[in-house]
């Protein structure tokens, strides 16, 4: 039998023991060392892409969409569907459901692809003032290739009018 003075130290330390934080069985060394702290974990960010303003990559990131959607507009062509370009994102609705979606991130400061053909592409702003990937895939070429596999009359476009 317990005597009322062991009662207590029990019970404190299961208090204790119940109320105690939870440690984490696992950790990452380097955010425990703080290392990357702001990193974004993916690995196309980095590369010889030109370091820009907040400013500047708006007003470049701007006029490559703006550029991209006033194409697509004059060409009237019967495979898209609908085509709209609003606060920095350019979607391409075409006839059989798929879509393109290209728009700013600006966070990363990228402009980010979305297509039905290949998929999910970034692009950074290069030195020459064109949006490439990381394979050096520009972005009006990459965007017009993947527009002709879905859309072959769309194979009459200029290539030029995309860049």
């Amino acid at each position: 039998m317990l005597s009322r003075i062991g009662a207590v130290h029990v019970a404190r330390a299961l208090r204790v023991a119940l109320w105690r934080p939870i440690q984490p069985q696992f950790a990452v060394p380097s955010a425990r060392l703080g290392l990357r702290r702001f990193a974004t974990g993916r690995g196309d960010v980095a590369g010889d892409e030109m370091q820009v303003t907040e400013t500047e990559f708006h007003a470049k990131a701007e006029v490559s969409l703006q550029r991209i959607f006033d194409s697509l507009d004059v060409s009237n062509l019967d495979c898209v569907d609908d085509l709209g370009y609003e606060d920095g994102v350019l979607t391409v609705k075409l006839e059989g459901g798929s879509s393109f979606v290209i728009n700013k991130h600006y966070g990363t400061r990228q402009i980010w692809y979305a297509s039905p053909v290949s998929g999910a592409l970034y692009f950074n702003l290069q030195a020459d003032a064109t949006w490439r990937t990381k394979d050096t895939t520009e972005l009006g070429d990459c965007f017009l290739k993947d527009l002709i596999q879905v859309c072959p009359e769309a194979e009459s476009l200029d290539p030029a009018q995309f860049h």
